[in-house]
């Protein structure tokens, strides 16, 4: 999930991970000099959902806004 606030709003395709703990999104379409937030989501059969902590990463001015984040799970 990811958005302009800790209420993120938008969220990427989802994918299925088998025995992984690193996983990556691509988004697109960003403001420029903003600062976004975003966390994991992991949806399980056993646990239910659960959320990864909110951290931040703020895009460059006068770039295409586009990004991809890899996060790793522990």
């Amino acid at each position: 999930e990811y958005g302009r606030t800790i209420k993120y709003g938008s969220s990427t395709q989802p994918i299925t991970m088998i025995n992984s703990n690193i996983f990556n999104a691509a988004i697109e379409n960003l403001d420029q000099g903003a600062v976004y937030h975003y966390r994991a989501k992991a949806v399980t059969d056993t646990a239910g959902t659960i959320y990864g902590a909110d951290l931040t990463f703020k895009t460059l001015v006068d770039t295409e806004a586009n990004i991809s984040i890899s996060i790793y799970a522990r």
